[in-house]
């Protein structure tokens, strides 16, 4: 329903990256102190299959890393997956996802690497609003650094 009222001010673009190989868990999206508001976030992401490869292994299963947003201090809220948090699951299974909410294109794979791009918007009922702090991160695969390529991000914060 348009931009948020005072306190909010203004738009804010927080850019982020981790580039494999890495012993990092995550990627971190935004660490921020004072007030605001999570209007959205976008990311590029490459990754690979676990190794050894298994049925269940596949290019694009560094998306099954979970999504965590930290609210003013209180245990994060924890998701079921990136690709779920982009509302694409199964890794996109039912095709390329376009809403008013959250947007993917460019998924596929090339030889062992997986790729991925996509926004999820913070509109409506779905606002992330912080009075102290605010943390968003992407757990690198199910807790496996060693998938990740590349990732980056772009938060969009209201301030």
């Amino acid at each position: 329903d348009g931009a948020p009222a005072d306190p909010f001010g203004r738009l804010h673009a927080i850019r982020g990256e981790t580039v494999g190989p890495t012993a990092e868990p995550s990627h971190l999206v935004a660490d921020l102190r004072g007030a605001g508001r999570l209007a959205g976030v976008c990311l590029m992401m490459e990754g690979r299959a676990f190794e050894p490869l298994d049925p269940s292994s596949g290019p694009l299963n560094f998306l099954e890393g979970d999504e965590r947003i930290e609210v003013d201090g209180r245990p994060p809220i924890t998701g079921t997956g990136t690709e779920d948090y982009l509302d694409g699951a199964f890794y996109f299974a039912e095709g390329l996802v376009s809403t008013p909410f959250a947007q993917a294109w460019g998924v596929g794979v090339n030889g062992a690497i997986g790729h991925a791009s996509a926004c999820r918007w913070h509109v409506r009922n779905e606002v992330i609003d912080f009075s102290s702090s605010l943390r968003v991160d992407l757990e690198i695969g199910p807790g496996a650094p060693e998938t990740l390529e590349h990732y980056r991000s772009v938060a969009y914060v209201y301030r």
